[in-house]
Parts: C-alpha cells; sequence; structure tokens
C-alpha cells in the first residue's frame, strides 16, 4: 500500500485577480508568463522591484474569470496593496478569499490519489466547474511534483 497524506498551509492564503485586464496587468508585473497558465496550468512567479528587488512570491493559476495568486497569507495585504498602485485604469478587482486554504498532498501516491500527471505546474478542478462556491485547484508543485502537491482548498464549515 502506498501511503499518502494531507496537511494545511495555514501560511498561505489566495489573492483573486479578476477583471476583464488581469492577464495584461499581471503580465506587466510578474516574473513569469501569464500567458502559460490556464485551468489546465499554474506557474510560480514573483513581484519584484523596478530594481529586481525581490517583494512577493507566489503560484498563480486560473479559476473561472480570475487568476489565483497562492502567496504567504501574512503579507497578503502588502502584496494586495502593491498591485492596487499600478491597477490605474486597468480593469482588474483584487480580491481576498478566505474562505479557501491551501494544503499538501505528499506522498508516493499523492498524483494517482488527485488524478494528476506528474508534469509540473499541471492542474485539475477538484469540484466540478458549475458549483463556484465549492470549486479547488489541485496542482503538483514545480520543486517535487511527485512529492508534493498543493492545493486551494474550499474550508469544510
Amino acid at each position: 500500500m502506498r501511503a499518502t497524506g494531507l496537511a494545511a498551509f495555514g501560511l498561505f492564503g489566495v489573492l483573486a485577480v479578476s477583471g476583464p485586464d488581469r492577464r495584461a496587468f499581471l503580465q506587466g508585473l510578474v516574473s513569469n508568463d501569464v500567458g502559460k497558465i490556464g485551468r489546465d496550468a499554474a506557474r510560480y512567479a514573483a513581484l519584484l522591484t523596478a530594481q529586481g528587488k525581490y517583494l512577493h512570491d507566489f503560484i498563480m493559476v486560473e479559476v473561472g474569470e480570475s487568476i489565483w495568486l497562492d502567496a504567504e497569507a501574512g503579507r497578503l495585504a502588502d502584496l494586495k496593496r502593491r498591485l492596487s498602485m499600478y491597477r490605474l485604469r486597468s480593469k482588474v478587482s483584487l480580491d481576498d478569499k478566505p474562505e479557501f486554504a491551501v494544503a499538501a498532498v505528499f506522498g508516493e501516491a499523492a498524483l494517482a490519489a488527485l488524478d494528476l500527471p506528474g508534469e509540473p505546474g499541471t492542474v485539475r478542478p477538484t469540484t466540478p466547474p458549475t458549483d463556484p462556491s465549492r470549486e479547488g485547484l489541485d496542482q503538483p508543485t514545480p520543486s517535487s511534483p511527485i512529492r508534493m502537491n498543493s492545493a486551494a482548498l474550499s474550508h469544510l464549515t
């Protein structure tokens, strides 16, 4: 029997970037190509200063009409503030998603348990997209696709 475990990461949260300009808005600000993300592909990226100094890092994935940023929960407000400074006339909104938690599924059987291929950055909705209030994502982390997967899960209340 192959063991699999689940660990919730209270240190991470989700910030949703929504609106018709969401892709162009983020493309001009983050360190990775926003064109490579989608409902089935996530990417690791960072927000840097104009001089290249690190400010924040996160995983980006498209969920419905939003791009979710899986980032450090304690600094999520600062990330939102910094992104808001660049909004100007862009048609985007930045919304915290406190109803979601970030978790990791790990072990030899993790990918099979989540029905994921081994390719880093691949994501899969965990629930049907017809019910957005219960939607979540499964994704292998870029650093260790076989041993750990991160997932945004709705809180069970």
